[in-house]
């Protein structure tokens, strides 16, 4: 009786117990031997709970390859592998699937015996054997998989076109498609989707059919844009084309559409400005292509998300990277923003920041992945002069322990602010600044115009001070506060409020 009454303890308790000794923080390093850059890509977690990392890294010099690795719930490495890509090299892995009965199956393009980008597809089981390989798409370079837990299948899609030698001009657009089952067979295959027409001619860019995406028994994709219009394609499973849409955004038509995904009740965009522009904004449209809401990220400095998620809430989990320049000094990090399906803010949480005078240090967000135990797991690289691969894993909370952070130049900033505080911001006559220290030396607070001019420059003595706007116009502005060693930086709005 008492063994019975322990095993229903036992069950009762034990997802609790694993739950509690999951919930933690960690950074894993990623290195593999003789590399200088490192990049992780795609995370999954594994039925066993670990977690599994595809990687990109180089050596000195020309030459690179891919590799997995896997990292258990505590962050500590357990094995690294590759899979032979027979003749294929160089090859770029694009993504990777891992199934619960242990096989890993991944996709990409790479030189094939002298034959230029030809798509590939791999299946390898837990054992890392060969399951099967399909690699015979030649004329179809970046040839995207994707698979459909609808019915277990594969479905690919690439884009081409054709070159007329006696016009020397592009004539066509066309869309290859293909449909796979689990062991490799082919289903049914279109060579030849053409989606030229009056709306779209002349407006078309080379290899644009892109962003595929599968829900509810339907596969979606888009064309790229024309010059005012985007192309969006419905199929069934079978192959047959439901429904072909014709669409533009409201607003600026030179918008690049980054991702899509399809939502149950429209689609959600990125969109970034054409070239040089930093402004980014995410977008929801619903299934008529009208504008539900738009939430615009910030546009005073580059920042893109690297990846995004939609939780069975609803919620929407952004991955972002942000690089501030003030004057000579760049401050890079990485934010995490969570959004309500109506497109309002419900949570934000900076992590790393990488602050030095003079030195660019790149920071490249890749993969956001919501764990079983409620946090989060971040892929990225790091680096000054090299990258350096990172596995960040966050708590249910979204908080990173300081002592599990061993990286040069790397720092939490959950737990602490960083930078001094002003409020109100904006304000309309004056504001107050509250240092982050105590400190009974000399301050020296220095306003800019947001093009760098000096324009003021005020000292004072203890944590806080209060500011006056005088004949400061309406606008935006940058102030710098020097106690000693320490530099705190920060945006101030003056207006009419």
């Amino acid at each position: 009786m008492k063994k019975i009454i322990f095993r229903i303890l036992f069950i009762l308790l034990f997802p609790l117990f694993a739950n509690a000794q999951g919930n933690s923080s960690f950074v894993t390093n990623l290195e593999f031997e003789h590399a200088n850059e490192v990049y992780p890509q795609k995370c999954v977690q594994m039925k066993n709970g670990n977690y599994l990392i595809l990687s990109n890294y180089y050596f000195p010099g020309p030459g690179g390859d891919y590799s997995f690795t896997e990292i258990s719930v505590k962050g500590k490495k357990i094995r690294d592998f590759k899979f032979p890509m027979g003749n294929f090299y160089p090859y770029d892995v694009e993504r990777f699937y891992y199934f619960e009965n242990g096989d890993i199956f991944f996709y990409g393009w790479g030189d094939k015996n002298h034959l230029l980008e030809t798509g590939f597809n791999f299946m390898y089981d837990k054992k890392g054997d060969l399951k099967w390989t399909r690699n015979d798409f030649s004329i179809h370079s970046h040839f995207t998989t994707v698979f459909s837990p609808i019915d277990s299948s594969f479905f690919g899609r690439s884009c081409y076109t054709k070159y007329n030698q006696e016009k020397q001009e592009y004539e066509n657009q066309y869309g290859f498609c293909i449909k796979l089952d689990y062991y490799g067979n082919i289903l049914w295959q279109i060579d030849s989707l053409v989606f030229y027409d009056s709306i779209l001619k002349d407006t078309l860019f080379f290899k644009s059919l892109y962003n595929l995406f599968i829900y509810d028994s339907f596969y979606y994709f888009i064309l790229a844009r024309g010059k005012d219009y985007r192309r969006m394609i419905k199929m069934s499973l079978d192959g047959d084309i439901v429904k072909i849409d014709t669409f533009r955004f409201p607003f600026n038509t030179k918008d690049l559409t980054m991702s899509f995904q399809k939502t149950e009740d429209g689609y959600l965009f990125q969109l970034r400005k054409w070239i040089d522009d930093y402004e980014s904004q995410i977008v929801k449209l619903d299934d008529s292509f009208n504008t539900k809401w738009q939430y615009q990220l910030p546009i005073d400095h580059p920042v893109y998300a690297s990846d995004i998620i939609i939780d069975e809430f609803g919620n929407i989990h952004l991955l972002l990277v942000h690089n501030v320049e003030y004057l000579s000094d760049l401050e890079t990090y990485f934010e995490i923003r969570k959004l309500n399906p109506d497109g309002e803010l419900l949570d934000s949480k900076k992590y790393f920041y990488i602050y030095l005078n003079g030195n660019i240090i790149d920071i490249h967000g890749s993969s956001l992945l919501l764990t079983r135990d409620g946090g989060y797991l971040i892929s990225a690289s790091m680096g000054y002069g090299w990258e350096l691969g990172y596995v960040i894993k966050t708590d249910s909370n979204g908080y990173v322990d300081d002592k599990k952070i061993k990286c040069v130049s790397i720092k939490n900033e959950v737990h602490k602010n960083r930078n001094a505080i002003a409020y109100p911001n904006p304000f309309k006559t004056n504001c107050t600044f509250k240092l982050p220290t105590n400190t009974k030396q000399k301050v020296t607070l220095n306003l800019y115009s947001i093009t760098g001019k000096l324009l003021k420059q005020e000292k004072f003595t203890g944590n806080s001070y209060e500011f006056f706007r005088g004949n400061l116009s309406n606008g935006l502005y940058l102030y710098q506060i020097i106690l000693e060693n320490k530099i705190f930086t920060g945006k101030l709005i003056v207006g009419d409020y």
